[in-house]
């Protein structure tokens, strides 16, 4: 599955012997290797890991990254509509670049000294690890990696005269985010500044690109140009990031940058009722299912990294509030994290950094159940001869409106005002201000309506015979409620007393 002569891994195996790859090549899959052979090289110290780890390094930096430093998605695997074309050798081939005593080496090395193994051409692999080769060819490692320096760069210059794969040249959020927290790793683990310089410049091209006019995170871009709102992975794939560039650099800003798009996705994702986040927000229209996740695959699931994104960041700014959003998401998926492996890695990460195993979870929301709950109202009364003025200032809660005077769909009830003195109904006459244009999605191109929201103020007048002042009017608003995505509440009277 690893590429021999340019660096960097193959998407996965076709074969039972992990022999010939899918040769397509993916950020993601490259930043999860890169973080794995780091830690393991902390663990298990051999130079085969850090070399890997390096090579990874090199070949991401070679290939797939942008000129202000973002990541690209991927490598395609097919050339002129053939698997592998880039990547696989003749024996010819091979012989004309190297020289014999180059080939020699190569062939044991390489495996290419046997039958072709990929419709007659070689694909490069290792039949021994590089420590059994040296020790078998009596030779030290690092002398065998210095000689086979020469014969790679050879192979590499060689094939770039080959017309390349396509690369697919988006950069997306949660797999920049990955690849930036295993760079800043690495440079933590290797003491290796550059890794941590090359995953800072990354982390501020995302910050500079993948954002809308209000700042808000968005998911893609490619040319420069970002769209499509955030989803979960990317919100937490990159404040993982920022807590690994704030360990590696030391510099309080990358710090700053977690606890920012941490709190925008808590606000925008969280959800009280399931105690775990949305993968998109409520107002995303253009998915068909919006699932929460049940298993880790090839990416992990956007709860499992929302777990690790919380504990690490809770653990680096000492602000315990996250590691309870961390708590709650684990709870509400304790019967399945079989299927979660990057989340039992959370929990694993969780008890390390010592968080009480009794953390509580963030409080629910009081549910929303009446219209009346989204509509703050006051009133000001004035008489004048033969009746008076109504003045009502509406405050709709953010998110949530109300429909507009006259209603524009038949189905939909209209805000409406009347008022009554002393168990009579006063004659107004109101004033309902044009309404704001909302479009809803499920209607198409046709489908904008008129509606009130934030602050709307009603303006009414009353003609009465009597010339005396009534002592107290009431007030009856009627509206109905709906909220952003779509959902209506029942309509609801709100019902004030004023004194004139």
């Amino acid at each position: 599955m690893y590429d021999q002569v340019g660096r960097g891994f193959h998407r996965y195996s076709t074969d039972r012997q992990w022999l010939i790859p899918h040769f397509e090549k993916m950020l993601y899959d490259n930043a999860k290797l890169l973080r794995s052979y780091a830690r393991a090289c902390k663990l298990f110290p051999r130079e085969p890991f850090r070399r890997i780890a390096a090579e990874i390094v090199e070949y991401v930096a070679r290939e797939m990254t942008g000129p202000d430093g973002i990541f690209y998605s991927a490598l395609d695997s097919e050339t002129d509509e053939k698997e592998g074309e880039y990547y696989v050798w003749s024996r010819k081939e091979i012989e004309g670049v190297l020289t014999p005593e180059e080939f020699k080496l190569a062939a044991v090395v390489y495996g290419v000294d046997g039958a072709a193994n990929f419709e007659g051409k070689y694909v490069f692999f290792w039949p021994l690890d590089f420590e059994a080769v040296a020790a078998k060819l009596n030779r030290p490692l690092e002398v065998l990696y210095r000689d086979l320096n020469p014969i790679r760069d050879k192979l590499l210059q060689a094939r770039r005269q080959r017309e390349s794969p396509l690369l697919d040249d988006k950069a997306i959020g949660a797999w920049n985010g990955l690849m930036i927290e295993a760079l800043a790793y690495a440079a933590q683990i290797f003491d290796e500044p550059t890794y941590a310089t090359q995953a800072a410049r990354a982390a501020m091209a995302v910050l500079a690109t993948l954002r809308d006019d209000g700042g808000a995170l968005l998911h893609v871009a490619r040319g420069g140009e970002a769209k499509l709102d955030a989803y979960l992975d990317d919100y937490a794939a990159l404040v993982l990031a920022f807590v690994e560039l704030r360990r590696a650099t030391g510099e309080a800003g990358w710090l700053q940058a977690a606890k920012t798009l941490a709190d925008e996705m808590i606000a925008k994702l969280w959800d009280p009722a399931s105690g775990s986040f949305r993968y998109a927000q409520p107002t995303v229209d253009h998915l068909i299912v919006t699932t929460r996740g049940s298993y880790d695959g090839a990416f992990p699931s956007g709860n499992s990294l929302a777990v690790r994104a919380m504990v690490n960041l809770a653990a680096e700014s000492g602000d315990e509030r996250y590691a309870g959003y961390a708590a709650g998401t684990l709870k509400s998926y304790d019967s399945r994290l079989g299927g979660l492996s990057y989340m039992a890695w959370g929990l694993w990460e969780y008890y390390q950094f010592k968080f009480p195993t009794d953390l509580a979870t963030p409080k629910a929301a009081p549910p929303i159940e009446s219209s009346a709950d989204l509509v703050a109202v006051s009133i000001d009364v004035d008489k004048r001869d033969n009746g008076g003025n109504i003045d009502v200032e509406l405050e709709i809660a953010a998110g949530w409106h109300i429909n507009a005077n006259p209603a524009s769909l038949d189905f939909l009830i209209p805000t409406s005002l009347s008022a009554s003195a002393g168990g009579r109904p006063l004659a107004l006459t109101v004033d309902y201000p044009k309404g704001k244009s909302f479009d809803i999605p499920a209607l198409g191109g046709d489908g904008a309506i008129a509606v009130y929201a934030g602050d709307v103020d009603l303006r009414a007048r009353w003609v009465g015979e009597e010339t005396e002042t009534p002592e107290e009017i009431e007030i009856s608003l009627r509206v109905q409620a709906c909220n952003e995505t779509g959902r209506c509440l029942a309509p609801a009277d709100i019902r004030r007393r004023a004194k004139p």
